[in-house]
């Protein structure tokens, strides 16, 4: 990458910000050239999931982000339901896990219930 995702980021959203409503349009335009001619454009995910992070934490929110061995199902739902409106919660399926889940919030703090970690901490002593 040219620039960091969250460089992007924070130039996306500060050029929608000083845009009125009729011109967001061509801003989007604007920014999906500009990568790329940089040659980004095949990192779009990472920079979203920095626009998602930057706006969650404008508006008062955190980013939550969980990863499971297997597909969600109600207890993962139920899970992501305990946040707030205004928090964004993803979910990732992550088979390397074993069983279990990860929680990360806002890309600080981990709260690991996964079996990997339990196997890693088992044979660590």
């Amino acid at each position: 990458m040219k620039y960091p995702a969250e460089i992007y980021a924070k130039a996306f959203l500060g050029a929608l910000q000083s845009s009125g409503r009729e011109e967001e349009r061509s801003v989007i335009k604007n920014f999906s050239s500009l990568l790329k001619k940089n040659g980004d454009l095949q990192n779009h995910e990472k920079i979203s999931l920095e626009i998602e992070k930057l706006m969650s934490k404008k508006d008062g929110g955190i980013f939550v982000s969980i990863e499971v061995a297997k597909k969600a199902g109600a207890a993962v739902k139920k899970l992501a339901g305990l946040f707030s409106e205004k928090d964004v919660v993803k979910i990732n399926i992550l088979p390397e896990l074993l069983a279990g889940a990860r929680i990360l919030i806002n890309g600080e703090r981990e709260f690991d219930f996964s079996f990997k970690r339990r196997l890693k901490d088992l044979f660590a002593k």
